[in-house]
Parts: C-alpha cells; structure tokens; sequence
C-alpha cells in the first residue's frame, strides 16, 4: 500500500530547491465559456489571477489529487466517474525565480497537468471561506476583463482553448 504523503516545509523545501514539483491546475468553465480564476495570496505567482490547482503528492492518483485541490480550494466534490469526463488541456512548465516561502533563496520548476473542468459536473461539498489560496474569484472572459493581472502561465491555457 502507498501512503499519500503531505511533506512538512522544511522537505517541501528541499524538494522545490532540488527538482520540478508535480502540479495539477483546473480550468473550471461554465455555460458561458468563462473561465474561473482567483487572484493569488501565497508566492509564487502572488498577486496574480490564476486557475485553481496544486501540487500532486506522493501516492495521490491523479483523480485523488484533483478531488483534494477541488475540495480544499472551491468547496467542490466529484467522482471517479466525473474526473474521467475531464479533458486534458496539455501539459506546461512553470519556471519561476522565486518559491513558496516567498523568497528568491531558489526558483521553483513545476511541470503542471492541465484538465479543463465543466462546472455543471461540480458537486458544492460544503460552505465556508475558503481563501487560504485566492482572496477573490471572477468568471473571466476577454471582453469583460481584458485589463485584469492574468498570469503569463495562465494566458498560455487560454491560447490552448
């Protein structure tokens, strides 16, 4: 049996410092093709309008990983039978020159699996404040917010759709 690990941050640490992070982002749309992007609080990429997603850790199955970052940072539930209807957008490489402490002590690789997520398959799980990653959340399409802080990452999904 595997075990699902979750590293303290001193590990965390020297895995970021020493290989490329293993990470899952969500394209969440709806009916009206807008995309869901909340604006990052933790670094990398703080500040920034991103798509939800996260690391995968060891052990996690990919539909086990997703299934956690749906449920820790949207409050969403799916199946098995769900997470096999998502589509794969591709798959990236984020480089950047600062981490997750915050600091440019070293840069962080992360090669990130990318589904794209309809929202009419997305069960709500419970209620609550969920903001330890994003501190607000916007439907985004072009037209209604072409002047918003996307990341550059992020827009790369977007000339895949």
């Amino acid at each position: 049996m595997i075990l699902k690990m979750f590293l303290n941050e001193k590990s965390f640490k020297q895995v970021a410092k020493n290989s490329p992070i293993a990470a899952i982002d969500l394209c969440i749309f709806n009916e009206a093709k807008e995309i869901l992007l909340g604006k990052r609080i933790n670094p990398p990429a703080k500040s920034f309008f991103f798509v939800p997603g996260g690391r995968i850790r060891k052990g996690e199955t990919l539909f086990i990983s997703t299934k956690r970052i749906l449920n820790n940072e949207m409050n969403y539930e799916i199946t098995e039978k769900d997470f096999n209807t998502f589509s794969l957008l591709g798959v990236f490489q984020h480089f950047y020159n600062d981490n997750f402490c915050g600091n440019k002590q070293f840069s962080s690789h992360y090669v990130v699996i990318v589904y794209l997520v309809p929202l009419k398959i997305l069960k709500k799980s419970k209620f609550g404040n969920f903001k330890d990653q994003h501190d607000e959340y916007i439907w985004y399409n072009k037209t209604t917010h072409e002047n918003l802080l996307i990341h550059p990452y992020c827009k790369e999904y977007f000339k895949k759709l």
